[in-house]
């Protein structure tokens, strides 16, 4: 059975671990890993690897002749490359990096994998090298599950202008979409990861205030560019796709 290592078992880590355990042999990896096992019981202790980019210690907790899913920001750009040269000497493989379509400098209109993304930021730095080393980097729309969503969002006052396009992915197809590249061969490719709607903040207020889901007034209307993340090649690579429905 393959080994699997997700590089960081957050939020949609915890998506890939149920999604992988099945197939793979899934290691998750902690800057704290007694603390993570109180608050997750679906992997052996054994399972659960102390890993800190910051520590070159740490490195060798990583498995021999494993697949790496990173899902944490990939920086700094010299703690990144010291990291790729150590797999690469011990036959460990960077398949999948989680960026953020926040990446991309264009701000409005279409956005697609050709656009430029925006080197000034530490992330993108350590994203587009390990690009460039053949690793494979999947943009991420706004993550969010049925605890973690919009509808919270607003009722917590954190949207300030309803006059803003959002665009999402549902962490549980983030996690089965990962599986997908996962398994094919795939080498050096930058791919959003986005259900394709483009929400607008105000209508998502009109439709979860009607069904009484938020409770808060609309947030004020305001000038504002909009951004649409194009996931077009993403369905070119994967094919038809039943994404989950936000509304």
């Amino acid at each position: 059975m393959k080994k699997v290592v997700i590089l960081g078992c957050g939020f949609v880590g915890n998506y890939l671990v149920n999604d992988l355990k099945d197939s793979y042999e899934v290691f998750a990896t902690s800057r704290n890993p007694k603390s993570f096992l109180n608050d997750n019981n679906t992997l052996k202790s054994e399972n659960i690897l102390h890993f800190d980019l910051e520590d070159n210690q740490t490195f060798k907790n990583i498995p021999n002749n494993s697949l790496i899913i990173w899902n944490f920001p990939a920086q700094p750009l010299n703690k990144v490359q010291y990291f790729y040269n150590y797999c690469i000497n011990n036959l460990i493989d960077i398949k999948i990096v989680y960026g953020s379509t926040s990446a991309y400098i264009k701000k409005s209109g279409e956005v697609n994998e050709n656009d430029l993304t925006d080197e000034s930021i530490s992330r993108v730095q350590g994203e587009n090298y390990l690009l460039n080393q053949g690793v494979n980097i999947l943009q991420l729309s706004g993550i969010y599950d049925q605890i973690r969503n919009p509808f919270n969002w607003l009722n917590k006052g954190m949207i300030k202008n309803s006059n803003k396009t959002v665009n999402l992915i549902n962490a549980q197809d983030i996690s089965k979409i990962t599986r997908i590249i996962l398994e094919m061969d795939l080498s050096g490719e930058r791919i959003n990861i986005s259900d394709g709607e483009n929400y607008l903040w105000q209508n998502l207020w009109q439709i979860s205030f009607d069904k009484k889901i938020v409770h808060v007034d609309c947030p004020p209307f305001l000038n504002q560019d909009h951004k649409y993340i194009s996931n077009k090649k993403l369905l070119s690579i994967i094919g038809s796709y039943n994404f989950e429905k936000l509304i």
